[in-house]
């Protein structure tokens, strides 16, 4: 049973994975993120996106 378990929860990894990295091809979702008053751009910084990543969210929105 615990074996069962152990691989439905790998599958739906995989799966939040997939649909988790198009958020990074939504300009809505970075947009949102950095006028979101308790994110901003500080939530790229702690995620780790590189400084140009940053620019481009700022200047999107």
């Amino acid at each position: 049973m615990f074996a069962i378990v152990c691989c439905a929860a790998v599958k739906a990894l995989g799966i939040v994975d997939k649909y988790y990295a198009k958020t990074d091809e939504s300009v809505v979702y970075r947009v949102s993120m950095i006028m979101h008053p308790c994110y901003r751009w500080a939530y790229f910084e702690k995620a780790g996106w590189e400084r140009s990543w940053i620019d481009t969210v700022i200047e999107l929105a």
